[in-house]
């Protein structure tokens, strides 16, 4: 028997504008009947979708949730999505084939595809996800997290996505882990504030203690506001970044190899910049009375 593969676009399913998961529902029921038109017995229906942006919405809730559910890293909100769309699929097509009196079954995969980490590809991310971000404060404020946007043909621009390491709850770029080389155990920089004071117009000094391996070093972060505003749910944001300068050795990081041509294969200093987006605080609600 020959197999038929359809390929649906996740804008297809749900086209820019449209956050409602019901319109995706009726649109995948519609399109469940012309694939019950051409799986008629003769062939294998392989059906398989995007899901740019079904991924970017349930990545800017998982967001929003920040601090009060579980984080969840990009790999796993991709897989759900692949499930949340397979399972629809497969209701609609099932309903459709049961209407049309036909035992004929339907599963779902979720997959996972191996590629190559060294790939330059991930250095440059291309994969929108998302809503279309519309206003230069709204965007500032993405890049100020660390996010990467690219501009929309229609206007505004969009978060592009590359890979993404998973450490527990944390997501890093892999050019931004170091690991130990006898646990393989990455190494988690930390930092807890003890005071800020103002330092100009938009800086600030804030003064902490920063961990790493077990260390932890007194530094003062040179911080600028880079902008405030409300994002699309009404939450009060506000972006910042800072650059510091560490010697690793003053953390035990004290590897080395001396090169032929003279001098030493890895720097003493090390370069640290961190991207902010903080949310302000919402008053707590008044105590019972």
């Amino acid at each position: 028997m020959r197999s038929l593969v359809v390929a649906l676009g996740g804008n297809a399913l749900l086209p820019p504008g449209e956050v409602d998961l019901g319109a995706m529902h009726r649109r995948v029921r519609e399109t469940a009947k012309v694939l019950a038109d051409a799986a008629d017995g003769s062939v294998h229906l392989v059906v398989t979708h995007g899901n740019g942006p079904q991924v970017g919405h349930l990545l800017a809730a998982t967001e929003e949730a920040r601090g009060r559910a579980p984080a969840a890293t990009l790999d796993v909100l991709v897989a759900e999505t692949q499930a949340q769309i397979g399972y629809i699929l497969q209701r609609e097509l099932r309903n459709e084939f049961a209407l049309r009196g036909r035992a004929t079954g339907v599963a779902t995969i979720v997959t996972q595809v191996v590629v190559d980490p060294k790939d330059p590809a991930f250095h440059e991310p291309s994969k929108p996800v998302g809503p279309i971000i519309a206003t230069e404060t709204e965007a500032m404020l993405k890049r100020a997290r660390g996010w990467r946007l690219a501009p929309d043909p229609r206007g505004g621009w969009r978060r592009v996505v590359h890979w993404l390491l998973s450490l527990g709850s944390r997501s890093l770029a892999p050019e931004a882990v170091a690991f130990d080389k006898n646990t393989r155990e990455p190494y988690i920089l930390s930092f807890k504030s003890t005071s800020v004071k103002p330092n100009g117009k938009d800086s600030f000094l804030v003064t902490g203690d920063l961990t790493l391996r077990g260390v932890t070093k007194p530094v003062t972060l040179p911080v600028t506001l880079l902008g405030e505003g409300k994002d699309p749910y009404g939450n009060e944001k506000m972006g910042l970044e800072t650059t510091v300068t560490l010697n690793r050795k003053d953390f035990g990081l004290v590897w080395n190899k001396a090169l032929e041509t003279g001098g030493m294969l890895v720097g003493e200093e090390v370069k640290v910049q961190i991207a902010i987006e903080a949310n302000k605080a919402k008053p707590a609600a008044p105590a019972a009375k």
